[in-house]
């Protein structure tokens, strides 16, 4: 295995120098499952070897404009081109499985600044649990990256910032602002319980590398676990509900509309296909959707494309299986436009060639039998069961919207208001003060030097007073918010 590791590190390594197999795409490296390489060239994706990483779910990955790796994340660590742990790369307080991998569908992403002068900044998004190390306990959290650091590989140079005090489910994903620059930040909000959600998505506005706006809107079903996905011109959003949780509903997939310039999701809508369901992914004209499904009552695997280009959304089966439970796993739209599929064995089967191959769509534009499933579309290898994960990736190609968005450094005048709030003593041993103006009414999230929030408060106009006796010393920033909109943050340091 040592010398697969060396051949993958050596091929990877000459590629990255020679840039002789570069595709262009910053999508263009993949691992599946339990470290199967994956490279994507012109003529579609190559085996490369195994790499020394066991991720099993919730990984992302980058490359520059140029095809060539950058980063590769998951809620554990983040690793570089070399497939080394990245310069302060181990992430804490990881959620993890008894092999070190993930036990998050989609527990890591990784965004381009959106500032033009910081083309070497990476943005990590992670969903890791808190310093209790219960899963259930999870928040996201947003890491700076510098590619410049570690003689260009990279390395972690602003560590966690907790973004949203709410606890987070699996689900994560980004579609660009209106402007062609932004993001808009994606999650479901969820109770602090494993796998337990409520029936809420967080929807943040990321300037640059910081979030600015906060919105929360409520759905018809709560979702456990499954994939969300947005479609590659950013207008919809799709989300397989996993799990037999007893009733059709909670076995539904769920559409909704997304507006890029207002980060508003609405129009919710529930297709139930009496299947368990896990894996989603849009065809690249955003027109059909392929769903991974599951008969609760046969134990039959599937996959379900959609007709979006009807509101009453038709569906048919595309694939069944032919033996029971070899059930598609997490889909994704490759750079060639394909959509690929794992085949993760199950509970009760008996791991074959299936969960050892890449599967894909290869015409998923198409109606019907015409979009071609093709299983053992790719060769892993064969000692290594294909588990359910393949990258996070975002449509980092979207332009702006045609409706003109605006540029979002003026709305940001408006999302972060001075309302004339004061924070004081700036060094306080006992307590501090916050005080509102009259008619002026905010939320505080006091975090401590790490990002992790250590105190959240409603505020009414007048004073407020915050005791810290009991804190640790040390920094604590305070930020407020009114209504989605960001009001500013002030330091207070504990002696």
């Amino acid at each position: 295995m040592k010398l697969v590791h060396w051949l993958a590190h050596f091929i990877l390594l000459f590629g990255l120098c020679a840039g002789s197999i570069s595709a262009q795409d910053m999508r263009d490296h993949w691992i599946v499952g339990l470290g199967s390489y994956v490279r994507f060239e012109s003529g579609g994706p190559v085996y490369v070897g195994q790499v020394p990483m066991e991720t099993s779910e919730g990984t992302s990955s980058i490359s520059d404009t140029f095809g060539q790796l950058q980063a590769y994340a998951y809620p554990g660590a983040v690793f570089n081109a070399a497939f080394d742990t990245m310069q302060n790369g181990r992430l804490t307080y990881a959620c993890l499985g008894p092999l070190g991998s993930s036990t998050i569908t989609q527990g890591s992403l990784l965004l381009p600044s959106s500032n033009q002068d910081d083309e070497d900044r990476l943005i990590l998004l992670s969903i890791n649990s808190d310093s209790t190390g219960i899963c259930g306990r999870r928040f996201l959290y947003r890491r700076i990256i510098d590619m410049q650091e570690n003689g260009g590989l990279g390395g972690i140079v602003e560590d966690e910032t907790q973004v949203v005090a709410s606890f987070i489910s699996e689900q994560l994903t980004a579609v660009r602002h209106g402007n062609g620059k932004d993001w808009w930040i994606i999650v479901r909000n969820a109770l602090p319980s494993f796998y337990s959600t409520s029936n809420e998505f967080i929807v943040l506005l990321m300037h640059s590398d910081t979030i600015v706006k906060t919105q929360y809107f409520s759905t018809i079903v709560s979702s456990k676990a499954g994939e969300l996905v947005a479609s590659p011109d950013g207008t919809k959003l799709a989300q397989a509900n996993a799990f037999n949780l007893g009733d059709s509903t909670s076995q539904a997939l769920m559409l909704y509309d997304f507006d890029r310039c207002e980060g508003v999701i609405s129009n919710e809508h529930i297709v139930d296909v009496n299947r368990n369901t896990y894996g989603a992914a849009f065809s690249s004209n955003s027109e059909k959707l392929y769903l991974g499904t599951l008969d609760g009552t046969t134990e039959y695997c599937a996959i379900v494309q959609f007709d979006l280009s009807d509101t009453a959304y038709p569906y048919q089966l595309v694939y069944l299986d032919t033996e029971v439970r070899h059930c598609p796993g997490l889909f994704e739209l490759g750079p060639d436009g394909k959509v690929y599929f794992t085949m993760p064995f199950c509970l009760g089967s008996t791991p074959d060639s299936l969960s050892t191959y890449l599967h894909a769509i290869e015409f998923p534009d198409s109606v019907g039998p015409a979009c071609e499933v093709n299983l053992y579309k790719l060769a892993l290898n064969s000692g290594i069961i294909c588990s359910a994960n393949l990258p996070n990736h975002p449509n980092y190609y979207l332009g702006a919207d045609p409706n003109n968005c605006g540029d979002t450094t003026t709305a940001l005048e408006t999302l972060t208001v001075d309302v004339g709030w004061k924070l004081y003593p700036t060094v306080a041993q006992k307590a501090f003060v916050l005080e509102l103006p009259v008619g002026v009414q905010a939320e505080a999230f006091i975090l401590d030097a790490v990002g992790r929030v250590v105190k959240q408060a409603a505020l009414k106009p007048g004073k407020t007073r915050i005791d810290v006796s009991s804190w640790p010393s040390g920094m604590y920033r305070v930020a407020l918010r009114q209504d989605g909109r960001y009001l500013g943050a002030k330091t207070v340091v504990r002696p």
